[in-house]
């Protein structure tokens, strides 16, 4: 079990979000993704779930409370700021970004020029894709496409839907 837990882009409710990761019945859907959740978290655990907590419909938010943790939500592009107060019923606080022990955590990755003055940026939004960025060689002009090592997406589907805690996102890093 882990104390504090990070995880992104649940899309509670969203049907075809639930076809992509395997679900043809939403309510079997929503269902997973709280058991994932739940697995490694404990009543005193606290979740930062970093975004997306549906599509735009607050008729979900609800489904929070099966969730046996605290809450924080850091605010995703389909969280819409005018369905914060029933949001708030569900949630200790909806804030926009976490500076956690010398990183940030966003929901939409934060700018390039912008990363380099934290640790790293834990980020959801790009599902299961990784942040790339091209490579100069040394003395040359040779350049190629790898991992931008400043990013580390923490999106439902690159955890398999089970949040991480900061030694397992440190740990990804080395």
């Amino acid at each position: 079990m882990i104390d504090i837990g990070f995880i992104g882009d649940p899309h509670f409710g969203h049907e075809a979000i639930a076809n992509i990761r395997g679900f043809t019945d939403i309510d079997k859907y929503n269902q997973e993704v709280i058991y994932r959740i739940n697995s490694v978290l404990h009543k005193r655990s606290l979740l930062y779930l970093m975004g997306d907590i549906t599509m735009e419909n607050s008729k979900w938010y609800h489904l929070l409370d099966e969730i046996k943790a605290r809450i924080v939500v850091i605010g995703g592009n389909h969280d819409l700021r005018k369905d914060f107060p029933e949001l708030m019923k569900h949630v200790e606080a909806v804030i926009g970004t976490l500076k956690y022990h010398g990183a940030i955590f966003t929901h939409i990755p934060i700018h390039t020029q912008e990363v380099n003055r934290f640790l790293f940026n834990a980020h959801a939004h790009t599902h299961e894709e990784l942040i790339k960025r091209w490579a100069y060689e040394a003395g040359g002009y040779t350049a190629r496409e790898e991992i931008d090592k400043r990013y580390t997406c923490l999106s439902w589907d690159r955890l398999e839907g089970i949040p991480w805690s900061w030694e397992q996102i440190l740990n990804s890093r080395k």
